[in-house]
């Protein structure tokens, strides 16, 4: 495996393991990448094992990792998001940093390669656990978490990458001034956008599934567009 600069193709991210069947008609049907998920825990499985805070999420595994190789897609690496135990504050980001940089090791991710840190749900949008998301003192949190996961990931070798989902309590320019973050993926909801480096992913609007997913051969998932972001960079991705 080596890291390569990205393209501007179409991909798709889920939380389902990828079967050689499944990968070879999502191939025919054009995608070209596929984003999957690391453990919170940081423990790589040589099969697929069931990770997160909900059901039916699997995390990467080394077999799916390689027939997604050997199938020719390029693989963009993300880690579950914070779920229960996990503190947002700089410790916590540091935890989550180190244990999304253990994964990346423990599948032979190769350093360079941008790694993501997905920042969605009620952990972050309420990250002082008040009740009232939104407030100044979660967008505090939300930073020192956020520098200290990517603080993690940066000094191991590689870079950082951040979904940014809907109701994440930071501006535009906050997010695009987050120490070390050099690529951005929006989710299909509206969020705020960092200017001026803008969006390396550019996750759908269009879906046919059921709870906001799409359905692409049975494979509950969201579709994505890898492009150049506004600064006319793309980010990094992984290929055989």
């Amino acid at each position: 495996m080596r890291t390569a600069t990205a393209s501007r193709t179409l991909g798709l991210d889920t939380v389902q393991p990828l079967t050689p069947a499944v990968l070879g008609l999502i191939w025919a049907a054009g995608y070209r990448w596929v984003a999957r998920y690391l453990r919170p825990d940081g423990q790589v499985e040589d099969e697929p094992s069931v990770a997160g805070d909900f059901g039916g999420c699997w995390s990467l595994s080394r077999r799916e990792l390689a027939d997604i190789i050997a199938t020719g897609f390029a693989v963009v690496p993300i880690q579950f998001g914070p779920g229960r135990g996990t503190t947002i504050s700089s410790a916590g980001g540091h935890e989550r940093g180190r244990a999304m940089v253990r994964a990346a090791r423990g599948l032979g991710l190769p350093q360079g390669c941008h790694l993501w840190c997905d920042a969605e749900g009620r952990r972050m949008d309420d990250a002082d656990g008040d009740g009232h998301p939104g407030t100044p003192l979660d967008a505090t949190a939300c930073r020192l978490y956020l520098d200290a996961w990517a603080g993690e990931v940066r000094e191991s070798g590689y870079a950082c990458g951040l979904y940014v989902g809907p109701g994440l309590p930071l501006s535009g320019l906050q997010l695009y001034q987050l120490p070390g973050v050099s690529a951005y993926w929006s989710s299909a909801t509206k969020t705020q956008t960092p200017v001026p480096r803008g969006w390396s992913i550019v996750q759908s609007k269009l879906y046919d599934g059921h709870e906001g997913e799409a359905t692409v051969y049975g494979l509950a998932c969201d579709l994505d567009l890898a492009r150049r972001d506004d600064r006319g960079d793309y980010f990094h991705w992984v290929v055989g």
